[in-house]
């Protein structure tokens, strides 16, 4: 081939010294891509073992590209054909792409980045919620709800590639988009084309994000959504700086909503602190610890879920009584969220949460199934409250704890009270007008309490 058509010789050398991954091709800025990964999320030797197999690859593409250039024709060999004008364009069109996205790889990187979103995005058990809906609001959710995908890689590009890359670690990772839903989803019982709707679920994305690079640098994890968590792939300092980057680029946005939503964001930034700080502190000198505890879990997680609501109400044109009416929503399944949250952070594993499990028990912050079984007397219970009343850094006690109150009662009444925020959250509905996002807010209030990861 390389005698008789150098020209078709030379595409086809260009198509295997990609998939050897060569530098300057597309098929070593997908390898790099691939094994990079691979590293930042631990998976060191099997990426060796990968690199390992590519090299092997490689010799036999290369000593194809040798034979075809360098050894002598056999006479007997069939003529190469003149290919099609249609065969010509389509492998000039393929050889370029090859080449220009080697040499200019940000496309294919975009590309890659947006396949993980994607595949991320509807493996995630959350869709199931769109089953108590019809089709066409289904797809008109899924729409907008990919405008907030869109806006999300964009707020969080920078001209600095570092800053770029460290802010969309965790926007790549996925999660639920809890939040830029329920926003989407009160903005239906108003004008859901509005234009403030769409920026609006990303400020509280983009909020909440910047408090999980946060918390996790608190919590000393060590994986967020099925990834390395930002503090253990780079350090403190890096994690800290891009929540705080990822707080500028919400309030940049906000900025462009109006003063009225500047001043929710201000008082829902101030309630996610003082949780925070409740939290830290604990329970005052006669303090009941579960109402203590409730009340974090309403300061932390509750307050911008209520904005959530609040916001799709307020910038879809609501009546005062809606808006009232969703902000509460909000609120209550807030808590009915975080209470789940803390009981998978018990039960499930690694690949059902995203999360190192039992981080909680790990740094002594005390859950609701935590509490209750700390009130109990029964001798038999002794080991294990003893082991919730501190701090767990060593594996051997976190392990023996996890397991203690995975089996212990104190779980299940945990679930119920979980459920009765739920039915809370659901009951306030009933004033709303029946339709499509109601019915999905309704099947909100299951999904939270009976989720896995």
């Amino acid at each position: 081939l390389g005698k008789k058509s150098p020209v078709l010789g030379a595409v086809m050398a260009i198509f295997m010294l990609s998939l050897a991954g060569i530098p300057l091709t597309s098929g070593f800025v997908i390898k790099f891509s691939v094994f990079a990964a691979g590293i930042a999320e631990g998976d060191t030797w099997l990426v060796i073992a990968a690199v390992l197999a590519s090299i092997v690859a490689a010799f036999f593409y290369v000593r194809v590209i040798v034979v075809m250039f360098f050894s002598a024709p056999n006479e007997n060999t069939a003529s190469v054909a003149v290919p099609s004008i249609f065969t010509t364009i389509t492998v000039a069109a393929t050889v370029t792409a090859t080449l220009v996205l080697g040499i200019i790889p940000q496309p294919m990187i975009e590309l890659l980045t947006n396949a993980g979103i994607f595949i991320r995005k509807y493996r995630d058990p959350m869709n199931r919620i769109f089953e108590a809906s019809d089709p066409v609001f289904e797809e008109h959710i899924t729409t907008e709800l990919e405008a907030v995908e869109n806006s999300l890689l964009e707020s969080t590009r920078s001209e600095y590639p570092f800053v770029s890359e460290t802010s969309r670690h965790l926007v790549v990772a996925g999660g639920k988009r809890f939040r830029p839903l329920l926003v989407l989803l009160a903005a239906e019982f108003g004008d859901p084309n509005a234009p403030g709707v769409v920026p609006a679920a990303v400020v509280v994305e983009l909020t909440h994000l910047a408090t999980l690079y946060h918390d996790d640098v608190m919590d000393e994890a060590t994986m967020r959504r099925g990834a390395t968590s930002a503090n253990a792939r780079w350090d403190n300092t890096v994690a800290i700086l891009t929540g705080d980057f990822l707080f500028a680029r919400a309030s940049q946005i906000l900025a462009d909503l109006g003063p009225e939503a500047v001043r929710i964001q201000a008082e829902t930034f101030e309630r996610l602190c003082i949780g925070q700080i409740k939290e830290t502190v604990g329970a005052l000198e006669g303090e009941d610890p579960v109402k203590h505890h409730i009340s974090v879990l309403s300061e932390k997680t509750g307050s911008l879920i209520a904005t959530s609501g609040r916001f799709g109400a307020m910038l879809g044109g609501c009546d005062q009584i809606t808006v009232d009416t969703l902000t509460q929503f909000g609120e209550q399944i807030g808590v009915a969220f975080q209470l789940a949250d803390d009981i998978v952070d018990i039960t499930s594993d690694s690949d059902q949460s995203g999360k190192t499990p039992g981080t909680d028990l790990r740094e002594g912050v005390p859950t609701l199934a935590a509490l209750i079984a700390l009130t109990e007397t029964t001798p038999e219970g002794e080991h294990l409250r003893g082991l919730l009343s501190r701090p767990l850094p060593d594996p051997t006690e976190h392990a023996l704890a996890l397991d203690l109150l995975r089996n212990h009662g104190s779980l299940n009444e945990a679930r119920l009270e979980a459920r009765r925020w739920a039915d809370e959250a659901r009951r306030t509905l009933e004033p709303l007008p029946d339709i499509a996002a109601k019915e999905t807010l309704i099947a909100l209030c299951d999904y939270v309490v009976t989720r896995t990861g």
